[in-house]
């Protein structure tokens, strides 16, 4: 017996009053608006008290040709109906493996919820006029009744299902033809570097961007070429995509001062530079879809800085999002990445590089912010990243900012060894 298939409807199955269940199964790589259409008309039509989107682990239908993990699916899937309370996504057929069959889905789901729960298979009407050559149909016919979705050049009426041979099933027909959108057109877009935008959910959108499974160009990168001009280019490409151009300015102010930083003080010039194009990767993001981020990449980020203190939130977050869609950046990029918000103790040189470029790169403008560039190369690196701490510490407190924990804690771990 499986213990659950859903956090937000397994109560349906103690309920024992009458419920009706939508399932729609698939392999959604990748989810599209499509699916999303498909299932709130069914929802309608046939007053569902609940949908469930169910994530193939391997389909029969389309070996071989999934591109996504089961991984990615599932959590594109969970990004995209989220805001819908009549929508939940069942990791069932995942978790079970191998090859999914949708008899075994549905046997599944029958013997969760119980009798009282009658369930609705929703499809298209493309392949509900082949239901009958589906892995043992006389079962399948049994499990649930099929809510079928018009789609263009694919009539099915009740004519058909006595030419086919699909007596044995429970159809339901709807009215709303669905959106003309498909998981191969979205692919090939993706592949191409064409925008899906009105595609695929814009959080989606987001989360495929980071992962990119369908750009074969990612593959075939040598580690090297992440420090070189055409990788750069790639990035700032995709940064005038994500970030505003006053912030570019500022990206690209970052990089170059990390780099000059480097020279003098004997770090990476390279590593550096990255990092500083990098750094801002996810700044684009208001607090809201900041805090989405921290749950969309399952980071375990201190519950004080996602609620209090989301401007924070960037720096971990592109870390994380970037060391999944580009596994050849460097560890101690990322790392640099990451503490360049909120600092930490025992900062690395590369972190207090980028740390302190982001402060004072030629287009900050700022009382103080002259002379803590006057600083550079005469005074330590160590020393230069504790004054920039202070005059930001400093500022944080004048303006009444909440000042987190790890932000004292690093304060406290430079403070002894830096005393003016």
């Amino acid at each position: 017996m499986i213990a659950s298939v859903s956090e937000r409807f397994d109560w349906i199955a103690s309920d024992e009053r009458p419920h009706r269940v939508g399932v729609l199964g698939g392999t959604f790589d990748p989810v599209h608006v499509g699916h999303l259409a498909m299932a709130d008309a069914a929802r309608i039509e046939l007053g569902l008290d609940a949908v469930l989107f169910v994530p193939t682990a391997a389909s029969a239908f389309k070996e071989g040709s999934v591109v996504a993990s089961p991984e990615q699916r599932l959590s594109w899937c969970k990004a995209a109906v989220r805001d819908n309370a009549y929508f939940d996504v069942s990791g069932i057929d995942i978790e079970r493996g191998g090859k999914t069959r949708t008899v075994d889905t549905l046997r599944d789901l029958r013997s969760f919820f119980g009798e009282h729960v009658r369930l609705f298979f929703i499809m298209g009407s493309d392949a509900a006029r082949g239901l009958h050559r589906w892995s043992d149909a006389p079962a399948l016919a049994s499990l649930a009744s099929f809510a079928v979705v018009p789609r263009a050049g694919h009539p099915f009426g009740s004519g058909e299902v006595s030419e086919r041979g699909l007596d044995a099933f429970d159809f339901c027909l709807l009215d709303d033809e669905v959106l003309d959108v498909s998981s191969t057109v979205v692919r090939k877009r993706l592949a191409s570097g064409s925008s899906v935008r009105y595609f695929v959910p814009s959080v989606v959108a987001e989360l495929i961007e980071c992962a990119d499974p369908y750009r074969p160009t990612r593959q075939t990168r040598a580690s090297d070429e992440v420090f070189g001009p055409a990788f750069e280019r790639r990035i700032v490409s995709e940064l005038e995509r994500r970030v505003s151009e006053r912030r570019l300015r500022h990206i690209r102010g970052v990089a170059d001062m990390a780099e000059r930083l480097a020279h003098v003080y004997g770090a990476d010039p390279r590593r550096a530079r990255l990092a500083g194009l990098l750094h801002d990767w996810d700044k684009g993001l208001d607090d809201e879809g900041a805090r989405r981020r921290v749950f969309d990449l399952g980071l375990g980020i201190d519950g004080r800085m996602v609620f209090d203190m989301p401007a924070l939130l960037h720096g971990p977050t592109a870390a994380e999002a970037l060391r999944r869609a580009y596994p050849d950046i460097p560890d101690d990029v990322l790392q640099a990445v990451a503490r360049h918000t909120a600092g930490a103790p025992r900062m690395s040189d590369l972190d207090m590089v980028v740390y302190v470029a982001d402060a004072i790169e030629e287009n900050r403008r700022f009382p103080g912010v002259q002379d803590l560039r006057d600083l550079i190369g005469e005074v330590s690196l160590e020393k230069l990243f504790f004054r920039t701490y202070r005059h930001i510490l400093a500022d944080l407190i004048a303006r009444r900012k909440r000042i987190h924990p790890r932000t004292v804690e690093v304060w406290n771990s430079y403070v002894v060894d830096n005393r003016d």
